[in-house]
């Protein structure tokens, strides 16, 4: 399959979550590396700190995640919104477990922000996903994400 990142770049893998982490269109959307965890920009979607966070093992359904993947899960999502605050005036969140049939599972945090001017905070990953061409064909716009993830990473 071939993926698309929102800087343009097009990634060819089986399974996106479990490719080489070294290559540079993927290292461009890494913020941070755990134990069992990477936090990344989501790739598709350019929404400032629109964080995925994503087992280093392939696990398609988060009831195979071991006690200490949930652990260090649960601790990083309480990291990524407290850095995400540090960042940008927001107090509400969207959280979402991505599960596909032999997929990679992964767990969304997406900060919910005044100035998006998103219109249906209900489907707000459906707008976001319906406008993303309109973000990414903006300069401004793709200067803040790209900012976003420098300033992410030194906050983990």
């Amino acid at each position: 399959m071939e993926f698309k990142t929102i800087f343009g770049e097009i990634i060819s893998a089986d399974c996106l979550g479990c490719s080489d982490r070294n290559v540079p269109a993927l290292k461009k959307l890494q913020i941070a590396e755990m134990k069992n965890w990477r936090v990344e920009q989501d790739i598709e979607l350019a929404y400032p700190a629109m964080i995925i966070l994503v087992p280093k093992r392939h696990v398609s359904n988060y009831a195979d995640l071991s006690s200490d993947e949930l652990q260090e899960l649960n601790e990083l999502i309480v990291k990524s919104k407290n850095n995400i605050k540090k960042l940008f005036q927001v107090d509400r969140f969207v959280y979402m477990f991505w599960e596909r049939p032999n997929g990679h599972f992964h767990f969304l945090i997406m900060p919910v922000f005044d100035f998006m001017n998103i219109k249906n905070r209900a489907g707000i990953l459906s707008e976001i996903t319906e406008r993303n061409s309109d973000f990414t064909g903006d300069k401004e716009h793709m200067k803040l994400v790209a900012e976003t993830i420098d300033k992410l990473r030194n906050l983990f």
